[in-house]
């Protein structure tokens, strides 16, 4: 059921004027901008602009005045002054610098080719072998169809900023689409586009590149030179980048990250994406050099590859010998790989085959991937008897034999519990967050740098739960990597309460529905790599509390949860949201506080190196929690002069007892001052009711012998903050 309040109802507005598929939002120099995606896959946006004049005087006045609703800019639909995104007319593929651009083909507003084909002497003719005059073509193009927005498909994109460019990420559309050429230019990759906001107005990015040739590189002769326009005055914009390593994407799973660096001025693109090619779906994780000119430099993949030779003592013969088994007709990274392997010095270097694949990848592409398939191991091949005694024969092979997966397995024929892999689908997202301790003064300090991945999964019964992955970060905005490609995903139990079918908060508190509100839940630890990075996650699998009301409308014990998505707070918080069975809307938060000292073992001077003494275990597991962990307690204090009615509301942080925020001049009657924090503001305070005498002009429920009273702070179903 749908649950709002005062306060949500206030600040929102609404305007329906499209069928909007998919949102996005980024903050980018402290300015939002909001974009949506309609049914025919244009993409508008809004900036909130404090500034504007004319918001100011379309605000109006009163008591809504300084509402930020009033200052996002108008959406235009129509037009040159349209609020939607204008894609570029070319389209490159990030590592082939070297081939020109491609030009995307004029079409006109109905989607049909604009040029059918060019005469003997090359000018343009229509489809009925009409000339084309250079106006004409310009009169008849469509801005949508004649660019690379075409080539987007109507899925969930991603925006985001360095504070200099807009970014925007699409998923591509198929080779099959009708959008798309003969042969395709695009399938299913990623493709990216940086945009330089001005004013309220995003604007595609200028280039310089030589006049005649068009090319940014590689002039057309001695005489071509550098420009922002060609010869006939026509700008250079930045053509759309196709991130081609970034493949067999579905359903727009994807997250993007920019991740700081050794240094101010370094930064890595850290990109996830579900590969739905593979019979068991892997997540792929590319970590890619930042640059502002190329934007992707994949150059650095040459130092991965370096090192990578030096810690298992091999010498360069591995790349040609990688190119060998190419040019032998191995196109397939684990093929080759199984080939290298079946040689000496492979063999020999104890090298893990996962990491031998990803190796090979660096070496065919030149991008640094690591990819991993996530699976539960804690399934057991249970089998299903007849009333007679017989095994059933969906267990069975033609001849009677049991079926591999339900035999006994291992050197010693012991039953095992098998390898159940979960598909990626639902909704990727990733966050950049810092773990926290606690200072001496109470207050949080950063420590460890670390990457959350949330994923939407499915099982093979198509149960939908969310799976996190926490990945430890370096200084230079590296992360730690898989050592093996099966990842089992320990289950992670969360109790929610979202979805019982409470009518009001009233009925969540009292004794018959009361919720039993649960621990902590600890991730657990995965895997640790080669360089001591750790990395730890689970799958969170939700039930519904065990109020009555819940089992008498027909709730069973399993949440789906899809769609997720990771922000982090003000408070350093990392919140998870997603979507629950009935579209409801979900919150958990990780809190990342922990303490930066780890235990100490003491072990025997002869395990190690002669002067070490000590050794230190991983670092400390992070903390799940529910956001509706618990009640907060508000002390008010209040200030009691003889002719006053009011009240001073204090919020303050617990052990250090330090004012976090306050609220004067409040009504001193409990419910009254719930009223005004939800929201309901219009508070006559005239009309006090008394609590004490009748004559008490202080009419409060607070004691005059104490000057203190409590408040409550609650989430309703709904999640907003609720105070009682």
């Amino acid at each position: 059921m749908t649950q709002s309040s005062s306060l949500i109802n206030k600040n929102i507005t609404t305007e329906q004027t499209h069928e909007y598929l998919f949102t996005s939002m980024v903050s980018h120099r402290g300015t939002p901008i909001s974009f949506a995606m309609d049914k025919d896959g244009h993409i508008f946006y809004s900036v909130l602009d404090l500034s504007s004049t004319e918001q100011n005087a379309d605000a109006g006045s009163g008591s809504d005045l300084d509402n930020d609703k009033n200052y996002w800019s108008k959406v235009n639909f129509d037009g040159v002054t349209a609020s939607q995104l204008n894609f570029p007319m070319e389209i490159m593929q990030v590592g082939y610098s070297v081939v020109p651009n491609y030009e995307i083909d004029k079409y006109d507003s109905n989607n049909q080719k604009i040029i059918d084909k060019y005469d003997e002497e090359g000018k343009p003719l229509d489809v009925n072998g009409r000339e084309l005059s250079v106006a004409a073509i310009n009169d008849k193009t469509d801005r949508f169809h004649s660019s690379t927005a075409r080539l987007g498909a109507k899925q969930p994109f991603q925006t985001l900023s360095d504070s200099k460019y807009v970014y925007v990420f699409r998923q591509s559309i198929a080779k099959s689409d009708p959008n798309n050429t003969t042969p395709a230019i695009v399938d299913n990759t990623l493709l990216v586009d940086r945009f330089i906001l001005s004013g309220t107005t995003l604007k595609l990015s200028r280039e310089v590149r030589y006049q005649r040739s068009r090319h940014k590189t590689e002039p057309e002769s001695r005489k071509d030179t550098l420009a922002a326009v060609d010869v006939e005055g026509n700008p250079f914009y930045e053509p759309t980048r196709e991130l081609v390593f970034a493949n067999h994407l579905s359903d727009g799973n994807f997250s993007v990250l920019l991740l700081p660096g050794a240094d101010p001025e370094e930064q890595r693109w850290q990109i996830f994406t579900a590969d739905s090619k593979s019979d068991k779906i892997k997540i792929n994780s590319f970590n890619i050099r930042f640059d502002y000119s190329i934007i992707f430099d994949i150059s650095d993949s040459q130092v991965y590859l370096d090192q990578f030779i030096e810690q298992y003592g091999l010498d360069t013969s591995l790349i040609s010998d990688v190119q060998t088994q190419i040019r032998n007709g191995k196109k397939v990274d684990d093929e080759i790989a199984t080939a290298l392997l079946s040689e000496g010095p492979y063999f020999e270097a104890g090298i893990p085959a996962d990491a031998l694949s990803e190796a090979v990848y660096t070496i065919r592409t030149g991008v640094i991937k690591d990819d991993f398939i996530l699976e539960s191991t804690s399934s057991w091949p249970l089998i299903e008897y007849e009333k007679n005694g017989a095994i059933k024969s969906k267990y069975l092979q033609p001849d009677g034999v049991l079926l591999e997966h339900y035999q006994f397995r291992g050197a010693k024929k012991e039953l095992k519990p098998y390898a159940s892999p979960y598909t990626p689908k639902n909704g990727l997202s990733a966050c950049y967050y810092y773990q926290q301790e606690m200072g001496p003064d109470g207050k949080p300090l950063k420590n460890k740098a670390c990457v959350m991945l949330a994923t939407g999964l499915e099982d093979k019964e198509t149960n939908k739960y969310i799976g996190i992955l926490n990945f430890s970060a370096t200084n230079a905005g590296r992360l730690s990597r898989f050592t093996t490609d099966n990842v089992n995903m320990p289950d992670i139990n969360v109790q929610a309460l979202d979805e019982n079918p409470y009518d009001t908060l009233e009925q969540i508190l009292t004794e018959a529905n009361r919720v039993a509100w649960q621990k902590p839940q600890k991730m657990r630890l995965l895997d640790i790599d080669p360089d001591g990075l750790s990395t730890s996650g689970g799958v969170l699998k939700f039930a519904y509390t065990s109020a009555a009301i819940g089992e008498s409308q027909g709730y069973s014990d399993a949440v789906e949860a899809t769609e997720p998505y990771l922000f982090d707070d003000s408070l350093g918080r990392v919140n998870l949201y997603f979507k629950g069975r009935k579209n409801d809307f979900f919150v958990l938060y990780f809190d990342p506080t922990g303490s930066k000292g780890v235990t100490i073992t003491p072990i025997l001077p002869s395990d190690l190196d002669p002067s070490a003494t000590t050794v230190s275990d991983p670092s400390p597991e992070l903390s799940l929690k529910p956001r509706l962990d618990r009640d907060a307690t508000i002390r008010v204090s209040a200030t009691l002069p003889e002719s006053s009615n009011t009240c001073t509301l204090t919020l303050r942080s617990q052990p250090s007892n330090e004012v976090v925020e306050e609220w004067q001049h409040l009504p001193r009657r409990c419910s009254q001052i719930a009223d005004v924090l939800n929201g309901n503001n219009a508070l006559p305070l005239g009309t006090l009711e008394p609590l004490g005498q009748t004559d008490d002009p202080r009419a409060a429920y607070l004691k005059p012998s104490t000057g203190y009273g409590v408040l409550k702070l609650r989430t309703n179903i709904g999640n907003p903050l609720m105070f009682q």
